[in-house]
């Protein structure tokens, strides 16, 4: 491979040309927000009321995650 070596003038005007075009940011298209669901709406009302405490805080053995698979599934329940 050969060996190239650009004096300072050089690499000056390398570095300062415009030769390079700018990266142009592209958008991603927004995302659509779903139909709000009220029956989703009651069931995590409930199922919060069953996991936090009176200070906000969870009981033990209860975290956001089983919040939201408890209302989704007494959800699925209320179909049958």
């Amino acid at each position: 491979m050969a060996h190239v070596t650009l004096t300072m003038e050089e690499y000056q005007a390398l570095i300062n040309s415009s030769s390079v075009p700018p990266r142009i940011r592209v958008q991603k298209p927004a995302k659509k927000t779903g139909v709000p669901n009220p029956k989703l709406s009651r069931a995590l009302k409930a199922a919060n009321n069953r996991a936090r405490k009176k200070n906000g805080d969870f009981k033990k053995g209860w975290n956001q995650a089983r919040v939201m698979s408890t209302a989704h599934a007494s959800l699925k329940r209320g179909k049958k």
